[in-house]
């Protein structure tokens, strides 16, 4: 009878006479092999790397915990919930801009789940408060009779945020913005007063 070169188990030949006491015989003697025995895990097999809590780690030999996977997690849930905000107002017939540069007074509200609009402050929308929003995208565009004069989009009332020819559609890059910030659209021609037409429309929509 041969035995195997590790554990020597017993390896019966064909003509050995079978015998359930070599079976049981080897039986015992794997079952105390293993006692407290574990497979061996080498570093690159995953389950005994670092662990790290970091979101933002490129590391290749680290596992992220459960805390950093719920951190990812929750932001993006967050990301699809303040998507859904967004706002929109436009003009419906001519209007008469009193000034050289003046902000465009809408009088229809298409759309505005979250509440950017305010019916006091017609000329703008605002960031509500409340509901996290971080970065918005600003579209907007001024109709005017041909392509005269320079649409602008402005925040708070003062800054700059975009600005073409009017009769273009604007479409800004991701803004900063807090709770209470608002943007308008203004008109500017080289007469005053002049005028903007229906088409005329701002709106924005929640990044993050």
């Amino acid at each position: 009878m041969k035995h195997t070169s590790n554990l020597k188990l017993k390896k019966p030949d064909y003509s050995d006479k079978p015998d359930i006491k070599d079976i049981n015989d080897n039986m015992e003697i794997i079952d105390k092999a293993v006692i407290g025995k574990e497979p061996k895990i080498t570093k690159k097999s995953g389950f005994n790397l670092n662990k790290s809590d970091s979101v933002s780690s490129t590391s290749t030999s680290t596992l992220a915990t459960s805390k950093a996977v719920k951190t990812v997690n929750d932001k993006f849930v967050r990301i699809d919930n303040v998507r859904q905000y967004k706002a929109q107002i436009s003009l419906s017939t001519k209007y008469s801009v009193g000034e050289r540069e003046g902000s465009v007074v809408f009088d229809t509200l298409d759309e505005n789940n979250g509440g950017f609009y305010n019916a006091s402050y017609p000329t703008r929308l605002t960031i509500p408060n409340g509901l996290g929003i971080k970065r918005v995208i600003v579209i907007a565009k001024c109709s005017t009779s041909g392509s005269s004069g320079t649409q602008i989009v402005k925040k708070n009332g003062t800054k700059t945020i975009y600005n073409n020819s009017s009769g273009k559609t604007i479409t800004t890059a991701p803004i900063n913005v807090v709770g209470g910030e608002y943007f308008e659209l203004q008109q500017y021609s080289g007469t005053s007063p002049h005028n903007v037409y229906s088409g005329t429309f701002l709106r924005i929509e929640v990044v993050e």
